[in-house]
């Protein structure tokens, strides 16, 4: 597969723990690297769409903070996220919370790596709010960074609430958003089948049906064909396990 790697910053300060490296004592500069990596990972590649954390085994080296495989799926090293919320939430406390407005795209990038690392971040969250409803964040992006998000973190209430929160501000501030109904249902389809009993997916899933879609027949049909095939799959997967 390709792989593009975003740094060449290691990440440094490892102690090996079973067959993990975890940082326990990184540098200032180390800090800097790996949000830096993350920041170039987006800018580089805008149609990111699957998240994960890479663990490595204890012989591989100090381990490359981000990489990006087939320019769509972005890899963290688990070793580097205490040293990305340290650096982020580092920043957002010194620069960014006297001044949030004034410096919206330090405040985009340390929310953004905030949210990566724990998407429950009610102080992220918050300051991606005020920056939507001052223009200087697009809905349309924001909906996208959600997408990413919910490939690695899909149990997160709060995540969930401001996707809520996003999709009212958008019709509300912006007109019909029909196409974006599908859009969510099939996000939440796609949560579905990996995790089945997903309570926040599901929750989600009955909002959009009952505040925008309760009389597009489009979506009743696609709601009982779906119920089918996970109560098929459910059934399948039962079967296997008694035989």
């Amino acid at each position: 597969r390709e792989c593009v790697v975003m740094t060449d910053a290691r990440c440094s300060g490892a102690q090996v723990r079973g067959n993990v490296r975890w940082d326990i004592a990184p540098s200032g500069s180390d800090e800097a690297a790996v949000l830096d990596a993350l920041d170039a990972a987006f800018a580089l590649h805008p149609e990111l769409d699957e998240l994960g954390f890479v663990v490595q085994a204890d012989d591989a080296g100090l381990p490359l903070p981000v990489q990006v495989f087939d320019g769509r799926k972005l890899g963290v090293a688990a070793a580097c996220l205490p040293l990305l919320y340290k650096r982020a939430f580092s920043l957002y406390k010194n620069v960014v919370y006297k001044h949030p407005l004034q410096n919206a795209e330090l405040a985009k990038s340390v929310t953004r790596a905030l949210m990566v690392v724990n998407p429950e971040h009610h102080t992220a969250l918050n300051l991606r709010k005020q920056l939507i409803l001052a223009g200087l964040l697009s809905p349309r992006e924001e909906l996208s960074f959600l997408n990413l998000i919910f490939t690695k973190h899909t149990k997160c209430p709060i995540a969930w609430a401001h996707r809520r929160w996003l999709l009212n501000h958008m019709t509300k501030s912006f007109g019909d958003h029909s196409t974006l109904w599908d859009a969510e249902l099939s996000l939440c389809e796609r949560v579905a089948i990996v995790y089945p009993k997903n309570y926040y997916a599901w929750s989600h899933r009955a909002w959009v049906l009952a505040s925008y879609c309760c009389n597009n027949e489009k979506v009743q049909t696609n709601t009982k064909k779906m119920g089918y095939d996970l109560r098929r799959s459910h059934n399948a997967t039962g079967a296997k396990r008694t035989a």
